[in-house]
């Protein structure tokens, strides 16, 4: 007598799961991927925007540069209204006002090296009849990680 089959056979289960098994890596790796090409784009829209917001505050600090000068040499009787190496760049301008008291000041965009590349740092010092005062705020990093630049 033959009995008539009723079911699967054990092989027949274990390959349809190592197919299930496999269907679901391809599955989460895919998944995997796409998340990781979904942050490292936002990351680079985020660098990207901060790169323009930086770039649009530089233009607008440089562009309102006031005729102010922030040092005269005795000797020479020469006045510094504006200077400008390789790596720093200064210059007496206004501050926009969530930043400052009103009046010029003495600002500094500088270029300083760290492991990780170059760093634009920020500082501005209000600008008196005797000078520039002591910055009453930390050197603020604008940028970080820049591979390579200089001031032109």
């Amino acid at each position: 007598m033959r009995r008539s089959a009723r079911g699967f056979t054990l092989i027949e289960v274990v390959v349809s799961l190592a197919l299930l098994a496999l269907g679901l890596a391809l599955v989460f790796g895919t998944l995997r991927g796409v998340t990781r090409a979904t942050e490292r784009s936002e990351s680079t829209a985020a660098r990207s925007e901060r790169m323009r917001a930086v770039q649009g505050f530089l233009r607008a600090q440089v562009g309102a540069a006031l005729p102010i000068a922030y040092q005269v040499d005795p000797a020479t009787g020469e006045a510094s209204y504006l200077s400008g190496e390789r790596d720093k760049l200064q210059f007496v301008g206004a501050m926009p006002g969530y930043l400052s008291r009103g009046g010029p000041y003495l600002q500094t965009f500088e270029l300083t090296r760290r492991p990780r590349g170059q760093q634009l740092v920020f500082t501005f010092q209000m600008l008196t009849t005797d000078g520039p005062i002591d910055s009453e705020r930390e050197p603020q990093v604008l940028l970080d990680g820049i591979r390579d630049g200089r001031f032109e």
